[in-house]
């Protein structure tokens, strides 16, 4: 799930719970922290205008609030260009609140709008290092749409439409990414080599799997006539074979040998233009810490010690003289650390 999922999540949470305000009122006039009303309402309604900019961008945020599902997403960087100007805005909004005062619940609100803006404000600069090939992208965003795709209600012959609509929308989301991948290699932005086979095996398993996954099952059809329903599955079979699968290796053929040829040998954003920049912002993203790579790297190395004297002591109590590996094997077949029942589970816990 993206990001922008996980804050759609979120703030839907908030908003199920009442921290979200459903007044659609004018907006209150600039807040300090002296006059925490005042910034609550606005911390209120910047949330509310983030979720509704989400359900008009993201199809999973629609498909989560229960909306009927009418486009899939823009891949292209003037939609990039788009998000960061919105962000932008609101982000010059969100500093002129003071939120230092907020109660808990709308101060935490208020951190992850400050943090999802942060990111979005850099949707366009961010735009051409990110792939959208690589499993953990291009084949997560599809998942994605698969599962959107899957959550459609269809109880009319307009939602029959709109269903065959949304299919050619994946053909279009599909057709985006291997332009975005053309156009980075323009830039001399290229999948490093290698990550090309794990590249060409997402690819070529979505392809497979997509007539299953755009199929719709019997039971959503149960209240359309079944002449209507015959001529849905026959245009449905005529999109998957004439425009999906060709859109699926119109995207493979973007990773020629041409392609693999001019390919980095080495990995890392570092090699590519703006990529030290970048990665430093995606830390930020990913852990809201300004840390160096090398400053991570040093944690990770501290706490993989702390572990290992941690696990010694283990070894030592139980007097056991291996290695740690001749101890992993032990633990696997020694019946002492063995749960045969739920019970006994349960008693370990």
């Amino acid at each position: 799930m993206s990001y922008r999922c996980l804050v759609a999540v979120g703030i839907l949470s908030l908003a199920l719970v009442g921290g979200c305000s459903r007044d659609k009122s004018p907006q209150p006039a600039p807040a300090s922290a002296a006059n925490p009303g005042a910034a609550t309402a606005q911390v209120d309604a910047l949330a509310d205008e983030l979720l509704e900019h989400l359900r008009s961008t993201s199809s999973y945020t629609r498909l989560l609030s229960d909306l009927p599902v009418t486009e899939i997403e823009d891949l292209t960087f003037e939609q990039a260009q788009r998000e960061a100007a919105f962000h932008s805005a609101a982000l010059a909004r969100l500093q002129k609140v003071g939120i230092a005062e907020l109660p808990q619940d709308r101060w935490l609100l208020a951190k992850l709008l400050e943090h999802t803006y942060e990111i979005g404000k850099n949707a366009a600069e961010d735009y051409w290092l990110s792939f959208a090939v690589t499993p953990y992208m291009g084949g997560q965003a599809i998942l994605s749409i698969h599962t959107v795709l899957a959550g459609q209600k269809i109880g009319s012959q307009a939602d029959l439409d709109r269903y065959l609509t949304l299919v050619d929308e994946y053909v279009g989301f599909v057709d985006q990414m291997a332009a975005k991948t053309r156009a980075q290699a323009e830039r001399g932005i290229r999948v490093p080599k290698p990550a090309l086979d794990g590249v060409r095996k997402t690819i070529t398993g979505l392809r497979a799997s997509a007539p299953a996954a755009l199929d719709v099952a019997p039971a959503r059809l149960s209240e359309l006539a079944a002449t209507d329903v015959e001529t849905f599955r026959r245009e449905l079979d005529q999109r998957i074979k004439e425009r999906v699968t060709p859109a699926y290796d119109q995207l493979l053929a973007v990773f020629d040998n041409a392609y693999e040829s001019a390919a980095p040998s080495q990995v890392g954003l570092s090699q590519y233009p703006g990529g030290k920049d970048n990665y430093l912002r995606r830390i930020v993203y990913e852990t809201g810490l300004t840390l160096t790579p090398q400053e991570i790297h040093e944690r990770g190395l501290k706490a993989v010690a702390a572990l290992d004297a941690t696990m010694q002591a283990i070894r030592d109590e139980l007097k056991f003289k291996g290695d740690r590996e001749a101890f992993h094997k032990m633990l696997r077949r020694d019946p002492r650390f063995l749960a045969k029942t739920p019970e006994d589970v349960e008693a370990r816990y």
